[in-house]
């Protein structure tokens, strides 16, 4: 029956994942409203009402529904990594395609940040450190957060067996995969943008 445990750990991580941020923050609900699928995503939110403290605050809530799931799934299956695994992906997929906004959600970082800080912070750390070192020398946010997550599997693995274990590089690989993948997405809309600014005589 472990299989259907880990359906049920799985449900219930993809529907506190997939809680948007507008139906806890009414700030946001009329600008939800305004975006093509009703969502509540901080980057679509940001480029309707441009307001900076829109990043902070959707940010934090979703943080907050990672570090959740982390939290009940650590708190009644203690030890047992495949269940997390199910939490977190479920955690994940219920972000980037959430069944309130037509499949249509963020990319899933601030979500899984939640939950890793709670499973090992270091992995936090380290991404932190490495977006921060290339977004000083890009400054580029999104391509500084592409790397970030690209090269994070990397030194888990070439270090696995000193500082991580096999089962920390199994929990990272989907997670970075999918994240990557939906940040990658954007790339073409901030291309786009920067194009308008330069044509705007802005940038």
């Amino acid at each position: 029956m472990e299989w259907f445990l880990s359906l049920i750990v799985f449900g219930g991580a993809y529907l506190i994942g997939s809680i948007p941020a507008a139906l806890f923050l009414p700030a946001f609900k009329k600008e939800a409203r305004k975006t093509k699928s009703g969502e509540a995503g901080r980057h679509h939110i940001y480029r309707i009402n441009k307001k900076r403290w829109t990043w902070t605050l959707i940010s934090g809530f979703n943080f907050g529904k990672g570090l959740l799931t982390a939290y009940l799934t650590l708190k009644f299956f203690p030890g047992d990594f495949y269940l997390l695994l199910s939490a977190i992906m479920g955690l994940l997929l219920g972000e980037v395609f959430p069944i309130w906004s037509g499949f249509n959600g963020g990319s899933g970082l601030d979500a899984a940040a939640g939950a890793l800080f709670l499973v090992n912070p270091f992995l936090i750390l380290i991404w932190a450190a490495l977006f921060l070192a290339f977004y000083l020398f890009l400054r580029q946010r999104v391509i500084a957060a592409l790397i970030a997550i690209f090269v994070l599997p990397l030194i888990i693995f070439l270090t696995r067996h000193i500082y991580f274990t096999d089962n920390t590089l199994l929990l990272i690989l989907p997670v970075s995969m999918l994240i990557f993948q939906r940040i990658l997405e954007r790339v073409p809309d901030l291309v786009r943008e920067k194009s308008v600014k330069i044509q705007n005589g802005e940038g």
